[in-house]
């Protein structure tokens, strides 16, 4: 049966081994200019519609006193803070509120991962993985990734498994 004209949270309810296989899709920011921004993108762009799985970042600073990042979806590369600002959101309510994707700060530590586990449905319309870099001195390096698939179309395989 196909259940691709189904809403997203209805093909969400299936049990995770309908859906397609797992992809991570990742963006790097490195930034050792004090008091300046930074902005990566992901090499390719998101499935549409997509399961988002988890979010993950990885931390690794040399000598800084404070950083701070942005993720967010967006098809070209911002060049400055008001593009960044009308990224699609990832993480609504997560980090300090801001304009746009909210803040998520880094401190002191040298090394930091940090991943949330999600399972929640999202339209991407195929934009792409965007990270914000802002840097207070020293040298701060930051990488994000999710881990995504797209969502189940058919209930064949998954009736048929479940003889």
């Amino acid at each position: 049966m196909d259940v691709s004209g189904w809403t997203n949270q209805q093909r969400m309810r299936f049990p995770d081994w309908c859906f397609p296989e797992k992809q991570v899709i990742s963006a790097y920011r490195s930034n050792n200019v004090p008091d300046t921004k930074t902005y990566g993108i992901s090499e390719i762009a998101l499935p549409d519609p997509i399961c988002l799985w988890e979010v993950g970042w990885l931390i690794l600073c040399e000598d800084v006193a404070l950083f701070r990042f942005k993720i967010g979806l967006r098809d070209t590369v911002p060049t400055n803070e008001a593009e960044m600002n009308e990224c699609q959101e990832i993480l609504p309510y997560f980090g300090e509120p801001q304009t746009g994707p909210n803040y998520i700060c880094g401190g002191p530590a040298t090394r930091l991962s940090f991943i949330i586990p999600v399972r929640k449905s999202m339209v991407t319309g195929g934009k792409k993985l965007i990270v914000a870099n802002e840097n207070y001195g020293g040298v701060a390096r930051f990488a994000a990734w999710m881990l995504v698939s797209g969502l189940p179309t058919s209930m064949a395989g998954w009736m048929a498994h479940n003889k």
